[in-house]
C-alpha cells in the first residue's frame, strides 16, 4: 500500500514500545515505511507529531485530536498521528481517547511510542496492536518461544514447575530475558482471538511486570521464575 493509495483502508492502531532513550521519531518512520510502505519523509505534511514538547497530554488536548481526526477523514489522503512519549497521556485523557482508537477514520494510523507500557489503561492496550523494538535495532524483535512456554499459556497445567524452573536458568542473559519477554507480549497478542479478554489482560499485566523487573535490574532466573509461577497459578 502507498501512501496515496485511493481506498479506504481501516488500519488498527499501533503502540511502539521502545528504549527510553531511542529516537521515536525515527522508529516511527521506520515503522510506516516496513508495515505499511508508506514512504512518508519526517516532515511530510501527512504526519501529525503529537507531544513533541514531552508534556502531560491532558483531555483537552485529545479532544482537540479527535476533532482533527475527524477532518482528516475527509482529506481522501492516508495520514499518521504519532504520539510521542505517549505514557503522559492522563488517565482521563485515556478514556477520551479510546473512542477514536477503537473506530479510528479510514486511511488513518495512530501511533502511541512509549517507553513504558504499563501506564495505559488495559482497554487502551487492547484496542492497539503492540510492537516491541530492540534499543540497539530499529526492527521488532522477533524470536521463536520455547514449547514450554507456549503450553504455558495455552494449557498451564501441562506444565509441572520443575520444567518451568529449567526454562528459567536457561536464561542467564539479560538482553535475552527481556526479548523472550517481549515476543511473549507478541505472541500472546497474536493469540486474543482464542484467549478470553480477561486472560489476556491478565497474562499482559504479568508479562508487562516482568519486563519492568527485569529492566530494573532484579534477578534474571528469579524474575522469570516468578513471571512462569504466576502464570501457572
Amino acid at each position: 500500500m502507498s501512501n496515496d493509495q485511493p481506498s479506504a483502508i481501516l488500519l488498527t492502531p499501533a503502540i511502539l514500545v521502545v528504549s527510553p532513550l531511542a529516537n521515536q521519531k525515527k522508529i516511527a518512520i521506520s515503522f510506516l515505511n516496513s508495515q505499511l510502505s508508506w514512504k512518508f519523509s519526517p516532515n511530510s505534511l501527512q504526519l501529525r507529531w503529537l507531544n513533541q514538547e514531552q508534556n502531560k497530554i491532558s483531555i483537552e488536548m485529545i479532544r482537540d485530536l479527535i476533532g482533527e481526526l475527524a477532518y482528516a477523514a475527509h482529506m481522501g489522503k492516508s495520514r499518521a498521528f504519532i504520539f510521542l512519549y505517549s505514557e503522559q497521556i492522563s488517565i482521563a485523557a485515556q478514556h477520551a481517547l479510546l473512542k477514536s482508537l477503537e473506530e479510528p477514520p479510514v486511511n488513518t494510523q495512530l501511533i502511541l511510542i512509549t517507553s513504558l507500557p504499563s501506564q495505559f489503561l488495559p482497554t487502551i492496550r487492547s484496542r492497539c496492536l503492540t510492537y516491541y523494538y530492540q534499543s540497539t535495532n530499529e526492527l521488532p524483535i522477533n524470536i521463536t518461544l520455547p514449547e514450554i512456554l507456549e503450553a504455558l499459556f495455552s494449557n498451564p497445567k501441562s506444565v509441572n514447575y520443575h520444567q518451568l524452573v529449567d526454562l528459567a536458568n536457561e536464561y542467564k542473559d539479560r538482553e535475552q530475558a527481556i526479548a523472550l519477554i517481549q515476543q511473549s507480549l507478541i505472541t500472546l497478542h497474536n493469540q486474543q482471538q482464542t484467549t478470553s479478554k480477561n486472560r489476556q489482560i491478565q497474562l499482559q499485566t504479568i508479562l508487562l511486570r516482568t519486563l519492568q523487573n527485569l529492566k530494573a535490574n532484579v534477578n534474571v532466573c528469579l524474575a522469570l521464575e516468578h513471571c512462569f509461577f504466576t502464570i501457572k497459578k
